[in-house]
Formats: C-alpha cells, structure tokens, sequence
C-alpha cells in the first residue's frame, strides 16, 4: 500500500521528464494537416517562373514531387513560402528517429537545395529539426 502510493505521489513529476516510457499524459493536437514550409527566395534579378518543390528521402532513395511546376511567377528580389514537406507523406518517415531528406526548389534554369531533418512529433505530424529556414534562387 505504501508503495503504491508513492508511485502515485511521484508519477506527475516522472512523466514531466522528457523521452520516459509509460507515461501517458494527455496530449492537445491540432486535427489539422500542416505542412513542412521553408521560405524560397528570388535574388536571380530577373522574374521566374515554373516553381516546383521535390524531396528525395536519403535513407531509400524515394523521390516525392511536392510542388508541381506552375506558371506562377516569383517577382525579383521576393520571397514567398512554400510547403517542402506534406504531412501527408508522414508515413515513410522513419520512427522514432526520423529522416534526412534532400529538398530542391527550381524555377526556371535556376535551382537550390538543402537537407532537411525531418521527424514525427507527438502528434504524428512531421516537424522539421535541421536545415535552413530560406532557400535562395540565385
């Protein structure tokens, strides 16, 4: 009995420490689908058009097209957000450790990439850990 209770005492402040096992706090999540977004930036002087957004997931070599070319055209010396990662594609995303993925932005003859650290957070949406906020079209 006294052990028990004991437990009972301590188990608010066991699960207040992060990564411990068992713990089952009650967790707010968004219903929403939300996006991995990163600025893409315009310093080409000239406009460009024929955005297009595509990953490639280190670990498996598996492309994604994530934004589809379009006849939009970004303006010199702008930046616009753009998604690089849809929540939709949080299942091929290793768990618990999540992944690298190769983003690239091209528009036009100009294009950028970077590495993305990508996991699934609490709420199984995916969250972004590492790499650049801006992506530059030069």
């Amino acid at each position: 009995m006294a052990i028990a209770l004991r437990y009972f005492l301590l188990m608010p402040l066991v699960c207040s420490l992060p990564l411990v096992i068992g713990c089952s706090e009650p967790e707010a999540c968004d219903a929403m689908v939300h996006p991995v977004t990163a600025f893409v930036a315009n310093r080409s002087g000239q406009p460009l058009s024929m955005l297009s957004v595509t990953d490639t997931l280190r670990r498996t070599g598996a492309v994604f097209q994530v934004v589809a070319p379009s006849d939009e055209t970004l303006s010199p010396d702008s930046t616009r957000v753009v998604p690089i990662f849809p929540d939709t594609l949080s299942e091929v995303l290793d768990e618990p450790f999540g992944d690298n993925v190769i983003v690239v932005v091209t528009a036009e003859s100009r294009s950028t990439s970077a590495v993305y650290r990508l996991i699934h957070d609490v709420c199984s949406s995916v969250r972004r850990v590492a790499g650049p906020d801006t992506l530059v079209l030069r």
